[in-house]
């Protein structure tokens, strides 16, 4: 497992027969655990996730305060076997976690260096010319049913019992020829203000408004998905130095670990320190320490990912004339399809 360089303990078990590990895409990793299944109709981690033993204590942290690289053993146990030695704690199953100690010989010192980078494996997002396309469809589907400026969808179609065709669609020349129809027959559907352009009134009848609209007339757009999305760069250094003799153990160890999730925001460092002692003062006197350190930025402000894919059209506004960030980057009111 060594040789593959596991990021979290999650790694390490996945594919462990009997466990369930979640996955968790965010520059944290890691994931949740359950052995055997869901226990409870909860599906908060504290009901269902496993009593985790850490060199022979119960420990209350999170996997993600563990270095992989300081892993010796880990054991798995469920039902009777776990029940016998942790009782109803052990109810999820246990996870016995076992840290490397020293052996005998020279010290020895160990340095590990692993690059990753995320990419996003699939998205699906409007440019300007797609996004007004899609807009066409809305209105154009069958499923739209009645439309009160249009009559059904099939009268739309073939211009007849009133039906106004061409009517969502920009007035091209192709398109024009398409129907039969002259630019002035498509601008005289209905009354429209004097001085509205073409592109006005084709803007306004696929749904644009607002900050949306006026972008369109302006010809500005703005990449929603570059702004919010990108390669993450992955970064973990880990050190450790280990000995022991007659008479001591040791084992020490510090790592380094920065993630950047695919989404601009979703950051996560971690600095992970170890100390494993054990030293025979006399015949009858052991004296033993294991200190765990770890400062990490465990906070996700990652991108709303559904406004930035779904819901931001590529007309909608990023900063007002002044610079300053849109609170409503389509305009305050406007419905979105």
């Amino acid at each position: 497992m060594a040789d593959e360089n596991p990021r979290t303990v999650q790694d390490i078990l996945r594919g462990t027969p009997g466990l369930t590990i979640g996955l968790d895409a965010s520059a944290k990793n890691g994931g949740s655990i359950n052995i055997r299944g869901q226990r409870s109709v909860y599906t908060a981690a504290n009901h269902n996730s496993p009593l985790l033993i850490l060199d022979g204590m119960i420990f209350y942290g999170e996997l993600s305060e563990i270095n992989p690289d300081d892993i010796e053993q880990i054991d798995v146990l469920k039902d009777a076997s776990a029940a016998a030695v942790y009782g109803a704690q052990s109810a999820n199953g246990v996870l016995i976690i076992t840290t490397k100690k020293g052996k005998k010989g020279k010290p020895k010192i160990n340095f590990t260096s692993n690059f990753g980078l995320s990419t996003m494996g699939a998205n699906r997002v409007w440019g300007p010319e797609g996004y007004l396309q899609y807009r066409e469809d809305w209105y154009k589907s069958d499923t739209y049913g009645i439309n009160p400026s249009t009559g059904n969808y099939e009268a739309y179609v073939s211009g007849e019992s009133g039906g106004k065709p061409g009517y969502y669609e920009k007035p091209t020349p192709d398109m024009l020829a398409k129907y039969g129809i002259t630019e002035a027959d498509w601008r005289a559907y209905e009354d429209n203000p004097q001085g509205w352009a073409d592109d006005e009134v084709y803007a306004r009848r696929i749904g644009l408004d607002h900050n949306v609209l006026s972008n369109y007339l302006a010809g500005n757009t703005f990449d929603w998905y570059d702004h919010s999305f990108r390669d993450g760069f992955n970064q973990d250094y880990n050190l450790s130095v280990s000995g022991a003799s007659d008479r001591i153990n040791y084992y020490m160890s510090a790592g380094y670990l920065s993630n950047q999730g695919v989404i601009v925001g979703d950051n996560y460092k971690a600095i992970r320190s170890n100390l494993k002692v054990d030293g025979k003062i006399t015949d009858w006197l052991n004296i033993g320490a294991n200190i765990n350190f770890q400062d990490r930025s465990d906070g996700n402000i990652a991108t709303d990912w559904g406004s930035a894919i779904t819901f931001n059209s590529p007309f909608a506004s990023y900063r007002d004339e002044n610079g300053n960030l849109e609170v409503y980057p389509q305009g305050r009111g406007l419905p979105v399809l």
